[in-house]
């Protein structure tokens, strides 16, 4: 973040001292219009009002560059920063949440007391399953590899009978896929065959997710992917849904089953496996339509819940700013594996339950927006960010331009008014004061009014203005 403002100011220091450079090296002064009627026409305007509709034209010319070169590295740059701060600035806040959750932690404490094994024993790591389905929650999501079998057979045994056994009346299970490089083709993935494959396959409400997510280059995980694709044990691509896109599919209020529900996303998405899809094809998917090609926008993960490292205490986060049920709680497991005394679950009841590691040697710490927190958290923040917004949208065109439309107005009036200096000045209070206000209102309801770009165009702007005015000056001086 701290490099990224570096050289965001850098950048406008530079382009400041080319501007001073050129308005003292200009070989003529402006002239609008040079000619004929319009200059007659021109000279005839009220002296307050020719800088003004000069600066007009020039806060439409910037705009509309701002705009055709929104993509480039600079201006996502600029936008993300942006984002993450609105991002921080909300964080904790939930308000109407649909959903309520709580992350069972396996922390360093759980950690060693288990001796620091170099994989989770499968008997305790099936006691805390147990702990969570019988606390009735809505779904149970298991962030920790059990794809392979592991070193005692009688344990995996003892797994691999528990989920033959799921009843079919227990709240969904979902079950974490890995992928590996495919030895057939190295472009493509394929995914890690396990010893529970044909028991899950029978099963009405045990499924298979991917936990993959986009990491930028800064190591920040800001992104999603709603789906992979990936072969199978026939060496054919197959989709396998995230357990973001899962588990807001299987929360949804529906008559259907969960594995119609399950399947309806596979069979939607068998289709375009192979990439054969147009750019802003949507699809529809349990009551969420989504984009089978999303932008860097639609796929940002609007993070809500930070992570608490204090092992075994509970983390709140109260809706609507009231104190009541919490949306998220997270405790340690230690309790459940480390003691013989019965341990309360009630507070588990109607939540989306994540088991998930927090221990450094999980090497599943990653860094967001909000601060470093473990998988199991991301994929929560994932789950509330799709249930609750959806994908995130800008607003309507024609509320852009009308705001644009102002901001400009504003901006050529405060910069023929006052010199450059205090316009700029006045017009960053207004984007401050009137824009960002309504960038978080909008932001609580998944919607980006992206209020950096319209400061990035207030300096640009106020370079415009200081150019112009030391080319008067200059010129005015040698008449």
């Amino acid at each position: 973040m701290f490099r990224r403002l570096s050289r965001w100011i850098l950048q406008f220091l530079l382009i400041g001292k080319l501007l001073e450079l050129a308005a003292r090296t200009w070989p003529t002064r402006l002239m609008v219009p040079a000619f004929g009627k319009g200059r007659d026409w021109w000279v005839a305007r009220p002296e307050f009002w020719r800088p003004v509709m000069v600066n007009v034209l020039v806060g439409v010319l910037i705009a509309i560059g701002l705009h055709l070169f929104h993509d480039t590295r600079w201006l996502r740059d600029t936008e993300e920063s942006g984002i993450d701060w609105m991002i921080r600035m909300n964080s904790g806040i939930v308000e109407d949440a649909k959903a309520h959750y709580a992350f069972l932690n396996i922390d360093e404490k759980t950690y060693r007391f288990w001796g620091e094994p170099f994989y989770t024993p499968r008997g305790d790591l099936l006691r805390i399953i147990e702990f969570a389905v019988s606390g009735q929650p809505q779904l149970v999501f298991v962030d920790v590899e059990v794809a392979l079998a592991g070193h005692n057979p009688e344990e995996d045994r003892a797994f691999s009978r528990f989920v033959e056994d799921y009843p079919e009346d227990a709240p969904p299970l979902i079950l974490v896929r890995t992928f590996r490089t495919s030895l057939r083709d190295p472009a493509r993935n394929e995914q890690r065959a396990s010893f529970l494959d044909i028991l899950i396959e029978q099963k009405p409400n045990v499924f298979w997710a991917s936990t993959l997510f986009l990491r930028d280059t800064d190591y920040t995980i800001r992104r999603w992917q709603l789906w992979t694709r990936a072969e199978n044990s026939a060496g054919n691509l197959e989709p396998v849904p995230s357990i973001q896109l899962l588990a807001t599919a299987l929360l949804q209020k529906s008559t259907q089953s969960h594995s119609d529900v399950h399947d309806k996303i596979i069979n939607k998405l068998v289709p375009y496996v192979d990439g054969s899809y147009k750019n802003h094809e949507l699809i529809e998917l349990s009551n969420l339509t989504l984009s089978l090609n999303p932008t860097p926008l639609q796929q940002r993960i609007l993070y809500r819940f930070p992570y608490a490292a204090e092992g075994g205490k509970s983390v709140a986060h109260v809706g609507n700013g009231k104190f009541g049920d919490p949306v998220l709680i997270q405790r340690s497991v230690w309790p459940l594996v480390a003691t013989e005394r019965a341990v309360d679950n009630s507070w588990l009841k109607n939540r989306v339950v994540v088991v998930g590691a927090s221990y450094a040697d999980s090497r599943d710490l990653h860094m967001t927006p909000i601060g470093e927190m473990p998988g199991a958290l991301i994929l929560i923040n994932a789950i509330n960010s799709l249930l609750q917004h959806r994908e995130i949208s800008p607003p309507p065109s024609w509320l852009k331009f009308l705001i644009e439309l102002i901001l400009i107005t504003v901006m050529s009036l405060a910069f023929a008014w006052l010199d450059s200096f205090w316009g700029m000045l006045l017009s960053g209070a207004c984007v401050v004061v009137i824009l960002l206000p309504i960038s978080f209102l909008l932001f609580k309801h998944g919607v980006w009014l992206d209020f950096v770009i319209p400061l990035v165009g207030v300096q640009l702007h106020e370079m415009a203005a200081k150019f112009e005015h030391n080319l008067h000056a200059r010129f005015h001086g040698e008449s």
